[in-house]
């Protein structure tokens, strides 16, 4: 839901209107911090299954995925 209770359409109109709205500069630092959100997610979920991994490992792995995908 959107911050004024709406329901948020990411896919749709509303967000391309939203970007189109930005500078370029503003789309990028999003596009940097939806990377980062990303690949923090991806380390947590790699480090529950896999305690035992260095972080050399862990890193290795988030490389994998992004690149080749999870399969």
């Amino acid at each position: 839901r959107g911050l004024n209770g709406s329901e948020v359409d990411w896919n749709g109109v509303a967000f391309a209107e939203i970007l189109r709205r930005k500078s370029g500069t503003e789309r990028v630092q999003m596009t940097v911090e939806s990377n980062r959100s990303m690949r923090r997610r991806l380390e947590a979920q790699i480090r529950q299954l896999h305690p035992q991994w260095t972080d050399d490992e862990v890193r290795a792995e988030i490389a994998r995925r992004v690149l080749n995908g999870t399969g």
